[in-house]
């Protein structure tokens, strides 16, 4: 070999020496990387427990938002903004002296760009916590070559954070870990990529619209008045609070027509509207002339609340979509939320899931006139009610009924009434009642009420179906078995001794239950 090829061969030899040599120095940590070991034997990163990050800037693929914190002056027994992540997996099991040394001030976030608006303070919550103190599994990487690799180039969330003391703390993070082992993250200057828990870092990937509040209603104690209306509504059903006598229930139904409201589904109505929080925010400052965009300038459901303390609003939805997704708006507000149909009771309802299961039904007690017609036979009952003394001193009320202006046994009529609660909602597909004979007419007048009536009519199609008229309206198809019984007992009412039986669901008679019927008649007349 010759002497030159010699010399360039060793040159290269110290060249490439000399390169690894730098590699391996350049991959030494630095007095500033130097790594720290947290309580949980991982690398820590960072820990800023007891400051407060007074600014949080965010940018992620949901948008660029910076958050400022002040103080409410409210003193707090919450550590929720200033306590470390590994500090907030502890049990929060603690004396109240313990407790009272924790106090803290309480802190609100607020975004710069929109002040005005209140943020989810849950959300905001995590993301103090995930700002205060950072630790990671392992180094997965130190050469800085491959950030392309790990979603760090360009990073999937750029974080930077100010702290109460001045200092600050940069946060790059990357893609999800194959396994669901964690995320990659950076942190500042330094080359390495680590791998971090999920958990410790999630919410800097949340999209900035759902760091707002998600809550749609103000908290509701008592609903006095309630209309559902909108397309899906083929006309508009409104309940009040119940200032009829002669319902027992705690909501009356006042359209399509009255009818007494089964109280545990309107209370189910109004525990779902309390407080209504929903799953994601759609926009906010959404004009009204805007809402098309959503399909809320035509609301497919319409809701107006009025309670007890002056509250009003009003609440309306969009027709839902494949997913049964759907969005809505408190008109009050101008933010559009999205939920789920699985996630609201309310959505949907229809009439008849607020009524009792028995087409009518009322309190007894208060029954002043009874008109009944079967065919040709027609019979008015009235009652004459006076209060007395029982031979215990109590007061009670005696009854004699009169039926066509003759005194009777009170128990025939009174199993009769009761039997009308036989009829239950069944199909209200009724399309139209034109030509169609009647079999049964029921009007019952109350005592303690200014437009207190009901009235029942039983028609009958040519194919054997039996519909049922409450209040002057067509509303469904009932029973048929249960109707014919009703007519044949009607024949029993001006009667003394033969007496109808009470009505099994199946529509046929009960002796027994007809026994303990006569036991309550007689009871109620005695006292």
């Amino acid at each position: 070999m010759k002497k030159n090829t010699k010399l360039l061969v060793i040159s290269a030899s110290i060249v490439a020496l000399l390169g690894a040599a730098l590699a391996a120095v350049l991959l030494i940590p630095s007095n500033n990387e130097e790594l720290t070991l947290s309580d949980k034997n991982e690398i820590l990163l960072f820990d800023k427990s007891g400051l407060i990050p007074e600014e949080i800037s965010v940018s992620n693929s949901g948008g660029a938002y910076e958050l400022l914190a002040f103080d409410t002056g409210e003193i707090s027994r919450s550590r929720s903004s200033t306590v470390s992540a590994e500090e907030s997996t502890e049990t929060e099991s603690q004396t109240e002296s313990e407790s009272e040394e924790d106090n803290d001030i309480t802190l609100v976030y607020t975004m710069q760009d929109h002040p005005e608006l209140r943020l989810d303070k849950n959300v905001t919550d995590d993301l103090v916590r995930q700002c205060l103190t950072q630790s990671a599994r392992e180094i997965v990487d130190k050469s800085g070559s491959k950030y392309k690799e790990y979603g760090l180039e360009p990073a999937i969330a750029n974080v930077r954070i100010r702290y109460s003391d001045g200092s600050f703390e940069e946060l790059q993070l990357g893609n999800d870990a194959p396994g669901g082992e964690g995320i990659y993250m950076k942190t500042g200057s330094s080359r390495n990529v680590y791998l971090v828990q999920s958990s410790l870092a999630n919410t800097f990937y949340i999209e900035k619209l759902q760091l707002f509040d998600k809550q749609v209603t103000p908290y509701i104690e008592d609903i006095t008045r309630c209309t559902l209306s909108g397309e899906n509504y083929s006309e508009d059903i409104e309940f009040r609070k119940n200032n009829y006598d002669c319902y027992d229930s705690y909501h009356v139904m006042t359209k399509p027509a009255r009818y007494p409201c089964d109280t545990n589904m309107t209370n189910q109505l109004t525990s779902s509207l309390s407080e209504l929080k929903a799953i994601w925010v759609a926009d906010i400052n959404v004009a009204k002339d805007d809402l098309q965009r959503f399909g809320l300038d035509k609301p497919y459901e319409k809701i107006y609340i009025e309670a007890d303390n002056g509250l009003k609003f009003t609440l309306i939805a969009s027709k839902p979509d494949k997913d049964k997704n759907f969005y809505l708006m408190n008109t009050a507000d101008t933010t559009v939320f999205s939920t789920s149909m699985s996630e609201s009771d309310w959505y949907g309802i229809k009439k008849t899931d607020l009524l009792y299961s028995s087409i009518l039904t009322f309190n007894s007690d208060r029954v002043e006139k009874a008109t009944i017609k079967a065919g040709e036979a027609s019979y008015e009952f009235k009652y004459e009610k006076e209060e007395g003394l029982s031979s215990n001193y109590y007061k009670t009320e005696l009854i004699t009924v009169y039926c066509n202006g003759n005194k009777i046994n009170s128990k025939g009529i009174s199993t009769f009434l009761l039997n009308l609660t036989a009829l239950t909602w069944t199909d209200t597909t009724v399309e139209s009642t034109d030509g169609l004979k009647e079999i049964l007419s029921v009007e019952i007048d109350y005592d303690a009420d200014e437009d207190g009536k009901d009235t029942l009519v039983l028609l009958r199609e040519p194919s054997g179906k039996t519909v049922a008229v409450l209040n002057g309206r067509a509303e469904c198809y009932v029973d048929s078995a249960i109707a014919d019984q009703l007519v044949s007992q009607t024949s029993l009412l001006s009667l003394g001794d033969e007496l109808p039986s009470l009505l099994n669901d199946d529509g046929y008679s009960s002796q027994q239950t007809s026994e303990q019927a006569s036991t309550q008649t007689t009871q109620q007349e005695s006292e």
